[in-house]
This record gives structure tokens, C-alpha cells and sequence, in this order.
């Protein structure tokens, strides 16, 4: 499995999620490369984005008080953003639980998010046969919805991978270190996909003070598979007190076709 994350977030709801004023609260114990671990609970992850998608439409969770939000945004060739034709679906797994040598009690999960457009083209009122469902049929509350698998052709997609943990000493420091992040655009023979961006970052309070920390890349391919730098550190909140973190992608790319073009952003993210 394989702006900085605040630049890749350009709506003012998102920013306003993730830019936060640095604290001086510590946390009062370091992370330690564990030696040892007791796995409690382990799962193959699902990694084929068919089959995500398909419990992403289904609305599965495996995460509780699962609050990481769905966010995207879609704009014409002119700058307008079109909320009316994009849908957005959202799947999280948990992979793994343990106990390490370290005092660390380890939660491992994967979020996958879905933006899915349907783009109409410019020269005709009909949609793009692949899309052609109307939005006020869908209900979200069953797999046999009228939308389904074969009509959402095009897509944006990505997943992260992330831990969550805190010590057995100190359990009201909750802590989250981003891992990997995964994902890509799925489109017809209609469209093309340009200016690929991922902005990757993890900001929050760590034991070495407030950290932002935040990457970019640029995928030449239709798919990625990202890993977070090995010198990031682990961000917490406290849960006795207000102390924000955020992490997770923004993906961004150009939709060509029809046409005309659109602008693609889809944000999978998870604030706290």
C-alpha cells in the first residue's frame, strides 16, 4: 500500500477547519519505535476502488463518531463552482488494533472519499451518456439506488492511511500519524484528465511543539500511491482541552471534454 496541506485546501469552509494558531501545550512522553506488538484485532484492507466504491455507496463505516467531513468542489471552464452535479460518498475501514511494547495502544484505518460529476457538455442540454442519471432519483439509502456502479464512470478518488493511538500511561492525548495515501480519477473514453496535483500534510501539536507539516506531488499516471515523509512526527489533541489536528490529501485535476473543461478538487481530510 502503499497553500502545503493548507494550500491544497482552497474552500473557505475547509480552511477554516484546517488553519489553526500554534499552542505550547506538550505532550509529555516522546514516540518510540516499538520493538514488540500483541495484534488484538487484523483484517485485509480493500484496496480495488470498484469494491470501495460500492461500500462508499452503500454508506459503510467501521470508524465510530466517524466525523471526517465530505468535501469537494467542481468549477466550469469559467470559475463557477457547480455543487448541483456532484455527488460525494465516503467508505472507512479498520485494519488493524495493537498493543506495542512501547505502552502505544494502535488503531489502523483507511478513509476512502468519492467525488463523482456528472458533466454535461456545451454543446447539448443532455448529459454525457456514461452520467446520464438524474440527481432527484438517487436516495443514497440502498445499493440498488438508480445510481450505482455503472453509471458513475467518472470519479476522483483517494484514500489515506492513518493511525490512531494513544499511551496506556497518558490516554487523554489522542494521537494520529498519516501514513500513505492512495487513489486516483476513473473517466470514459469522453474525457481526459490533466494537471494532476496531490498536496499531502499533517499539522497539529506533537511532543516536539506545533508542527505543520505538508508535501506535494504530481502523479503522471491515472493513479497514486504516496507515502508521508519519514520525518513527520504524530500529531495529538488532548481530550480535555480545544487543541485541533488535521491531516489527510487534496487531489486536484482537470476534466477535459465535451467540449469544455472543469476543475476537479476533492479533499479527504480528517480535522479534530
Amino acid at each position: 500500500m502503499k497553500k502545503s496541506l493548507i494550500n491544497g485546501f482552497s474552500s473557505a469552509a475547509v480552511l477554516s477547519t484546517l488553519l489553526f494558531a500554534p499552542t505550547s501545550a506538550m505532550a509529555s512522553q516522546p514516540e518510540n519505535n516499538p520493538t514488540q506488538s500483541i495484534v488484538t484485532f487484523e483484517k485485509q484492507v480493500e484496496t480495488n476502488p470498484d469494491n470501495l466504491f460500492k461500500r462508499a455507496l452503500k454508506g459503510e463505516t467501521d470508524l465510530i463518531n466517524d466525523n471526517i467531513p465530505l468535501t469537494a468542489e467542481l468549477k466550469d471552464e469559467k470559475g463557477q463552482i457547480d455543487s448541483k452535479h456532484l455527488k460525494l460518498f465516503k467508505t472507512t475501514q479498520h485494519i488493524k488494533s495493537e498493543k506495542l511494547s512501547d505502552g502505544r495502544v494502535v488503531d489502523s484505518y483507511a478513509t476512502t472519499e468519492f467525488a463523482v460529476p456528472q458533466l454535461a457538455s456545451t454543446n447539448s442540454a443532455q448529459i454525457a451518456s456514461s452520467q446520464a442519471v438524474s440527481a432527484a432519483s438517487y436516495d443514497g439509502s440502498t445499493s440498488n439506488s438508480a445510481y450505482d456502479t455503472q453509471t458513475y464512470t467518472i470519479k476522483a478518488y483517494g484514500t489515506i492511511y492513518w493511525d490512531n493511538y494513544y499511551y496506556s500511561n497518558q490516554p487523554s492525548h489522542l494521537y494520529t500519524q498519516l501514513k500513505e495515501a492512495t487513489g486516483g480519477w476513473t473517466t470514459d473514453s469522453t474525457i481526459s484528465v490533466t494537471n494532476k496535483k496531490v498536496n499531502m500534510g499533517e499539522n497539529g501539536n506533537s511532543y516536539y511543539g506545533y508542527k505543520q507539516q505538508a508535501t506535494s506531488f504530481y502523479p503522471t499516471q491515472n493513479t497514486f500511491d504516496y507515502f508521508a515523509p519519514s520525518s513527520w512526527v504524530p500529531v495529538y489533541y488532548v481530550s480535555t482541552t480545544y487543541m485541533p489536528r488535521n491531516f489527510g490529501i487534496t487531489t486536484s485535476a482537470t476534466l477535459n471534454g465535451h467540449g469544455t473543461s472543469w476543475n476537479l478538487t476533492l479533499y479527504v481530510q480528517k480535522n479534530s
